[in-house]
């Protein structure tokens, strides 16, 4: 009776032994499968995230989000006022892109108002209208000024808000542009009108020069036009892409630079044998505020 009993119990030792290591088998077994599980899962996430990012390269969203990332917006450079005193000014002259059937002309034009993100430009109406049909365009930008390259310099769409009828001899529009730079600042306008011979500026965008180019001149006659170009101004290299510059006195509008000499209006649009004029033709500031109020723009 003691053998046997002996012998059983040796016996279900035994067994339980090899119970013991075939448990730890198994657990060690299903151990590596569950890691090989979450290593396939990664790998397939990664697999994702990658597709995901080629889906914003092609410029599609994921199928995670419908947010588009936010561009990058290049940060701006400019000149000490050491360097150039007449910066601020030249923020507030835009460079004026229009995309018309004709093809793309530009011109110049400044900012005469802003109120909140709002900030309205003064131009004349050929800057923002086809030069063969007359027709408004629905496709315009503006560049601000900075010593960015070309192609990093600002840009923003604009709209036009007022515009004088074709027929009308004031050849005038306002443009309307939002979310601007907070140093963007209207011009400051003139109390007073500037005499003859009165020393002026201009700043524009020359065809034959640099986008901002600041021109200094005289005003050499006063006149009663019937268009109201009554200002005629001289002694500077007056070119196409300098239409809707603000002429300057003492750092103050005082009038908007419209036609030169030969009468081709010095927008962007011009053949190459129009491209320059000894005198230039503006309208007084008056006549520009006057259209305005009629507009209902306060300044």
């Amino acid at each position: 009776m003691t053998l046997k009993l002996t012998a059983n119990l040796n016996s279900n030792g035994t067994l339980f032994r090899q119970l013991r290591w075939l448990n730890m088998i198994t657990c060690r077994w299903m151990a590596g499968l569950l890691t090989l599980s979450l290593l396939l899962l990664a790998q397939e996430g990664v697999a994702q995230s990658i597709d995901e990012g080629r889906g914003w390269e092609k410029g599609r969203p994921s199928h995670k989000s419908d947010v588009m990332p936010v561009p990058l917006v290049p940060e701006e450079r400019f000149p000490s006022l050491e360097e150039n005193p007449f910066f601020p000014l030249q923020r507030s002259v835009v460079l004026i892109l229009t995309e018309t059937s004709s093809g793309l002309q530009y011109g110049t034009g400044w900012v005469v108002q802003r109120e909140g993100d709002i900030t309205l430009i003064v131009t004349p109406r050929y800057v923002v209208s086809d030069g063969n049909t007359q027709r408004p365009s629905d496709s315009i930008e503006i560049e601000l000024y900075s010593q960015n390259k070309p192609e990093h310099r600002l840009r923003f769409p604009a709209r036009i808000r007022n515009i004088t009828d074709p027929g009308d001899l004031l050849d005038l529009a306002i443009l309307e542009v939002r979310n601007l730079p907070d140093d963007i600042e209207p011009l400051t306008l003139s109390n007073s009108r500037a005499p003859v011979d009165a020393d002026i500026r201009v700043i524009g965008h020359p065809v034959t020069g640099n986008p901002w180019s600041l021109q200094r001149g005289y005003i050499s006659a006063i006149t009663a036009a019937p268009d109201q170009q009554n200002l005629q101004v001289a002694g500077m290299n007056l070119v196409v892409g300098v239409g809707g510059a603000p002429i300057l006195y003492n750092q103050e509008v005082v009038g908007l630079l419209v036609t030169i000499s030969n009468q081709q209006t010095v927008t962007g649009s011009g053949s190459q044998g129009d491209l320059m004029g000894g005198f230039g033709f503006a309208y007084p500031l008056e006549v520009i505020e006057q259209q305005l109020q009629n507009w209902g723009i306060s300044f």
